[in-house]
């Protein structure tokens, strides 16, 4: 599975977020993407999983013309998104989160997947049946991914998933990057801990001026 975006460009009303982006992500690979706040990270990961629409450009998934597409049609066709923020259902149990993230595609073995998971996470399994409003950060934010991988998905975006975790919970997730990628996922991940995205990312490009740039080079003048 390939993400690609060629000649990108994304406004929020007169100002132009995105200019000129060019970015792919390979199935197997983790590709990171750094830069300050307000560069354009977020809104690029929107952009791919169909929250905006680009002004110009295209977007393509396994070389399909995929810009435009809306959300449950792209997580039909295998992207999914983790967004920033821990937005777990919190009134829903751990394991009813779980079971929302793969009703995208009809309910079959939704129930078995999210039994699995739970397996693979002993500390989710022990809550399984309470409340996710009432998780840790670091739990919330293995849950929101979980939910995500409920639809097995090839192509996986994630939003800061490292906001405020403590470093155990932060290797740990990360580890979980690495088993995917391993398994053939393409990974986009943006994060402002470049440090940590440098440990696991194939390759990381930095966001500045409105695209995205290899690491070590920026805008030319």
């Amino acid at each position: 599975m390939r993400l690609s975006a060629e000649g990108l460009e994304v406004r929020r009303g007169s100002s132009v977020v995105l200019r000129e982006t060019d970015l792919a992500v390979e199935g197997g690979e983790i590709v990171a993407v750094a830069g300050a706040n307000g560069s354009g990270k977020s809104t690029l990961l929107a952009t791919f999983a169909g929250l905006l629409r680009p002004w110009q450009g295209r977007i393509r998934l396994d070389g399909r013309r995929v810009d435009g597409w809306p959300p449950p049609r792209l997580v039909r066709a295998g992207l999914s998104l983790v967004p920033q923020g821990r937005r777990v259902f919190r009134d829903l149990t751990v394991r009813q989160n779980l079971e929302v993230g793969g009703w995208v595609g009809g309910r079959q073995g939704v129930a078995a997947r999210a039994g699995a998971f739970l397996e693979r996470h002993p500390f989710l399994a022990e809550r399984a049946d309470v409340a996710a409003g009432s998780l840790s950060g670091g739990e919330q934010s293995v849950l929101v991914l979980g939910r995500a991988l409920m639809a097995r998905p090839r192509v996986l975006l994630l939003d800061e998933p490292l906001m405020g975790l403590d470093p155990s919970a932060a290797r740990g997730l990360l580890g979980h990057l690495t088993e995917l990628a391993a398994e053939g996922v393409a990974v986009l991940v943006v994060d402002h801990d470049r440090e940590a995205l440098d440990g696991v990312a194939s390759r990381v490009v930095v966001m500045a001026g409105g695209r995205p740039w290899p690491a070590g080079e920026g805008p030319r003048p």
